[in-house]
């Protein structure tokens, strides 16, 4: 297959042939997989190669995941958790009682622009070389969502060791706008290398109904060695993550809330500011997460069915970014 079929316009849009776009359409691993491609390939033809290497080990790229302790100034979380706080009286003074445990919050004009405001602040320049590092290319958003949990929500699988059935692209920032501890919750990783044991043990994307908080039952007589990170941070801290690559699973507040704000990352072929401002409102998340095993990200971002998801593949399963040939996606 010839992957250098394709063009990309001056929004960052990729198009391709008749035979990459019949290539792609099988699953989302193929799909997410060649954009991915293209994108290091756009990156190389404008700098004239990868970006710079951060340092012989980083978190991130070696692990899979990363902490980053302010990635947020406290007045602009404030800012996040009042608006929170108005949209749920509001909901209480209309009669409605919303979600039991769990407010997906709405963008309301007010609250994207507090978002356009700090997404500079979050995504720094050093931040962003982090993550081009990482993906070996630019990078974009491909959602935002505004969430609280509270402390009475109920326990279900994502309180639970898991891995999001989706392509290995997928990276997912968490800035915690009110904190993270074993007091207000979190989320916590396991690092790649145990993952992969995981795996190899067979726990890799499980059946809801047989995914597991046992870690001996997960990775046997391993688990004693295996790597959590838990976080403990201050409001505006982040944690970042691969979750197709690294399994974890959420703590609930024991009291209070949780307030976070979740943005999702995928490769792109342009820095992630020229591709924001032509897909700001896109990006928006009122409510569950466009998620990379839903979006065909060519031409310009078109919707996928759970029929064009497929099966993950063998070395997705072992937490690989990409095949080691092109013939086993």
């Amino acid at each position: 297959m010839d992957f250098s079929q394709y063009t990309v316009d001056s929004l960052g849009n990729v198009h391709l042939s008749g035979d990459l776009n019949a290539w792609m359409l099988s699953s989302s691993w193929r799909r997410h997989g060649l954009y991915h491609r293209i994108c290091q390939q756009e990156y190389r033809s404008r700098h004239g190669g990868l970006p710079p290497a951060r340092a012989a080990a980083d978190d991130l790229r070696d692990h899979g995941v990363c902490l980053l302790p302010r990635v947020l100034a406290d007045e602009e979380c404030s800012a996040f958790t009042q608006s929170i706080d108005g949209y749920v009286e509001g909901l209480a003074r209309d009669g409605l009682n919303g979600l039991p445990d769990t407010y997906f919050v709405p963008w309301s004009q007010y609250r994207a622009g507090i978002l356009r405001r700090v997404l500079p602040e979050i995504l720094s320049p050093d931040l962003t070389a982090k993550i081009e590092d990482y993906y070996g290319s630019h990078f974009q958003v491909l959602s935002v969502s505004l969430n609280r949990y509270l402390a009475e929500m109920g326990r279900d699988v994502s309180f639970q060791w898991h891995r999001d059935e989706e392509p290995p692209q997928q990276l997912h920032l968490m800035v915690y706008l009110s904190g993270a501890s074993d007091e207000g919750g979190r989320t916590e990783v396991l690092d790649r290398a145990t993952t992969r044991l995981a795996a190899e043990n067979g726990y890799s994307y499980p059946p809801l109904v047989e995914r597991s908080d046992d870690l001996t039952k997960i990775l046997g007589a391993e688990a004693q060695a295996g790597t959590a990170i838990v976080p403990d941070l201050n409001a505006g801290g982040a944690l970042m993550f691969a979750a197709p690559r690294n399994l974890h699973r959420g703590v609930k507040p024991r009291a209070g809330q949780r307030d976070t704000l979740l943005i999702l990352l995928m490769p792109s072929p342009l820095p992630w500011q020229e591709r924001l401002g032509a897909n700001f409102r896109r990006v928006l998340s009122s409510g569950k997460h466009t998620t990379c095993c839903l979006l065909n990200p060519f031409d310009e971002f078109s919707e996928a069915t759970l029929a064009q998801h497929g099966q993950a593949p063998e070395w997705a399963k072992l937490g690989e970014m990409f095949p080691s040939d092109d013939s086993l996606y």
